[in-house]
């Protein structure tokens, strides 16, 4: 079993964690952030952290802590070849994208860049994407197709 947020947490330094609470304060505050990462990441980012602070805990069985690491290092492939200009920003946002994926089992991006749907089915959430293609990437987020 791995203990998620603790994984995930450690994977930033205590500086970036500073980074990242001064960044989110800036953007609550309609200021510009001072890590290269948007606004809907440091949320997230956040999310995580009071998660962490709060003691909650969350085990990935052996299968589901493989297939994060396998999101893990596909994140870090595509984020250096579609966003090779802003390296920094690629922890952050393959930390919120994990959490996203495998903590709170949300979609990994806002809902006004994909403009996924969510409905409630049953007491259920389904999250439906539009976006969403064949991509190792979109296998991995909650979201099913919207077919148009």
């Amino acid at each position: 079993m791995t203990e998620l947020i603790s994984e995930l947490y450690s994977k930033l330094s205590p500086s970036e964690w500073e980074e990242i609470e001064t960044s989110f304060k800036r953007v609550s505050d309609g200021e510009t952030p001072s890590i290269p990462v948007n606004g809907f990441n440091l949320r997230q980012l956040e999310r995580l952290r009071s998660v962490h602070d709060s003691g909650e805990h969350i085990l990935l069985g052996t299968e589901e802590a493989k297939r994060a690491d396998i999101l893990e290092k596909e994140l870090r492939n595509y984020l250096t070849e579609v966003f090779s200009e802003n390296p920094a920003a690629h922890i952050y946002i393959i930390v919120s994208c994990l959490f996203l994926t495998f903590a709170v089992h949300e979609p990994m991006h806002p809902e006004e860049l994909t403009h996924w749907v969510r409905k409630e089915k049953d007491g259920n959430t389904e999250y439906l994407c539009p976006a969403s293609n064949d991509s190792l990437t979109c296998s991995f987020c909650v979201c099913s197709r919207l077919e148009q």
